[in-house]
């Protein structure tokens, strides 16, 4: 009887020549946490000491990481099938308890399609687009070596494949929570096609009257309306939003009337729980809200302590101006501000108790005034009246405290305030994931990371397809050092929105933090934004000792961009080591206000001339030296689920 294979503690990546770049990837982020990887770059090497030398390797690695994608399922012969046969039959002497097969796929090559042995598919897939390893991806094999005799499936890992909607790092290990729920938006079955804003924002109306409810765990807005007019599958949808339920339904008004039609669906069972239609006036609008959710919370057994949340009730004429003028706020041009700002006043006039229409009044001011269309001065100082006009009338208004902490933390003295403001509005809606996105900008103007990282890791699981909230948690991840996990929430970001602007240059800053600015010359070079790509460009060029383009790139800018990017054009020179000419650049930022400013103390390219007797200084002046911020209070709770 021949001896037991020696198992050694390695991984070996079985690939497709054509995925040799998605397979260096995974080794290089696993080799960077201690893990030993085998892969040969060489595929047509051949031989037989070659031949033998990867069979001895499959017989005594600890992990097999085969790597499928379109280039495999194209290919009937190839060596990578060979190694998988190989491993597969390994496979007949171990336990039926031992975790050894982990299967990549590198594309948005469908699981169910993919054209692999029998074996590979009782194992827990993993999803990891181009190669693009996740934090999440190398715990889970670090954990999978160091107790290799115990079958533990790595937790399901979905990233992003090219098309949108998609599925983002969504754990399915033991499933989705059974009192998840997704809100679709409404068809609109309406003769008017113009009735989409009001479809819509009945949508959002009970998407926002569900998350009020304790016990129930609800996808946010950007997430589920991201897969309006796709056509897409219930059980699609529910698993890449990992939920467990979805409601869907259309609503058709003519005139006065309103026809809405729901249904709820689980589906882990394709099962129908409950459905409805309601014909009624437009009157009645508040009183379906309450009905619906009323038996979504009894269907789900969701058990209440107190009263279900109710739907507010507004002038039925007023209520459908205000849905209009949010959704315009919502397109930021010139215009549509101006046209919400308009519908918002006209909904006061007929229902002076619209809060909400104030608040959405604010959002529009300051909207303008930081981009360019109103005097940051004039724009800031009406939002924060429009905010406390909304509070006159709701005290509880948690988005009026989260703009007056918007207009607060603008001031560069009233950072303190703009904390207290946004605690507020944490406690009297603390499970609004909007609201948590918005806090973490607090969290990270007073160094905060930490918790700007915990509460986006939230927002990023309950909107797992909302780019913004991957792109800052990415931020956050870089603030902190954790470049490797930095990287993934990047990509993912540049994956739901390929044009995101200053992602490509974010790479490129990533890449030169790990020591590799030839990579990060080639990220950059990609960056979609003129200005930020020129931003990137004069750091990476000096990086590269290429001082020419570097003056060249940094004299294009203060040309093109001089008040847009005064503090970036700061940093710069810090990098550069010009430090006269950075301070110089940082007093022009505090003229134009620039916003960057708040980022100053933990900027990684400042850090030239952190040891400067005028760095202290200034971060006094713009109210952030440690002492300054130590001092403000900031506590935030966040929601178990």
């Amino acid at each position: 009887m021949p001896d037991a294979p020696r198992t050694t503690g390695a991984v070996f990546l079985s690939y497709a020549r054509e995925d040799a770049e998605a397979a260096r990837r995974i080794a290089d982020a696993l080799r960077a946490f201690g893990v030993e990887v085998w892969f040969d770059l060489s595929e047509l090497r051949g031989g037989d000491a070659w031949d033998a030398k990867i069979r001895r390797q499959i017989r005594e690695c600890a992990l097999f990481i085969p790597l499928v994608s379109a280039n495999t399922q194209s290919r009937g012969e190839g060596y990578f099938r060979r190694e998988w046969k190989q491993a597969v039959d390994r496979t007949h002497d171990m336990s039926e308890h031992r975790a050894f097969i982990v299967p990549v796929i590198t594309d948005d090559t469908p699981e169910a399609a993919a054209d692999v042995p029998e074996q590979f598919l009782k194992a827990q897939f993993t999803r990891l687009p181009g190669g693009t390893p996740s934090g999440q991806f190398v715990e889970n094999v670090r954990r999978l070596l160091s107790t290799p005799q115990v079958q533990v499936p790595p937790a399901r890992v979905v990233a992003p494949a090219v098309k949108s909607p998609v599925a983002v790092e969504t754990a399915a290990s033991g499933g989705p929570d059974p009192k998840s729920i997704a809100v679709l938006p409404l068809l609109n079955r309406s003769p008017d096609a113009d009735q989409e804003y009001f479809v819509d924002g009945l949508s959002e109306e009970l998407l926002n009257l569900l998350a009020k409810v304790p016990g129930l765990q609800v996808t946010s807005r950007s997430s589920a309306f991201s897969y309006k007019g796709t056509n897409a599958r219930v059980a699609q949808v529910a698993h890449e939003l990992n939920v467990a339920n979805v409601l869907e339904g259309s609503v058709r008004k003519s005139g006065n009337r309103l026809r809405i039609s729901v249904q709820l669906i689980d589906a882990r069972k394709d099962r129908q729980l409950w459905s409805e239609s309601y014909d009624r006036t437009i009157d009645d609008i508040f009183a379906v809200q309450d009905e619906i959710a009323g038996a979504v919370v009894e269907q789900l057994k969701v058990t209440l302590l107190g009263a279900a949340p109710k739907a507010r009730t507004f002038d039925p004429k007023a209520f459908s101006l205000f849905l209009q003028a949010r959704e315009l706020e919502r397109q930021l041009t010139p215009a549509s501000l101006e046209e919400a700002i308009r519908l918002c006043r006209e909904a006061l006039d007929i229902d002076p108790t619209l809060a909400g229409a104030w608040v959405c009044i604010a959002s529009c001011f300051i909207n303008q005034a930081d981009n360019g269309l109103r005097p940051i001065e004039e724009g800031y100082r009406i939002a924060g009246e429009s905010a406390n006009k909304a509070l006159k009338i709701d005290p509880n208004h948690a988005m009026a405290y989260a703009r007056l902490s918007q207009v607060s933390r603008a001031d560069m003295e009233s950072l303190a305030e703009g904390a207290a403001h946004m605690e507020k509005a944490l406690r009297l809606d603390p499970t609004n994931v909007e609201l948590i996105g918005e806090a973490t900008m607090v969290a990270r103007s007073l160094g905060r990371h930490d918790l700007g990282a915990r509460m986006l890791e939230y927002c990023v699981a309950h909107d797992p397809v909302n780019p913004a909230a991957h792109s800052r948690l990415s931020g956050a991840y870089q603030r902190l050092g954790r470049i490797l996990e930095a990287f993934e929430s990047m990509r993912v970001a540049i994956r739901l929105n390929p044009g995101r602007m200053q992602s490509r240059m974010s790479i490129g800053e990533f890449y030169l933090m790990t020591g590799d600015p030839e990579s990060a010359l080639r990220e950059t070079l990609q960056e979609p934004s003129p200005m930020w790509r020129l931003i990137g460009l004069a750091i990476v060029y000096h990086a590269l000792g290429l001082k020419g383009e570097s003056d060249s790139a940094l004299a294009e800018l203060i040309q093109t961009s001089t008040h847009e990017a005064a503090w970036n054009i700061a940093y710069c020179f810090a990098y550069r080591g010009e430090t006269d000419s950075a301070f110089e650049w940082l007093e022009k930022a505090l003229e134009f206000r620039d916003s960057g400013l708040g980022d100053t103390p933990w900027t990684w390219q400042f850090k030239p001339v952190m040891s400067d007797p005028r760095w202290l200084p200034f971060l006094r002046k713009i109210g952030r030296s440690p002492e300054q911020l130590a001092a403000i209070q900031f506590e935030v709770n966040l929601p178990e689920r």
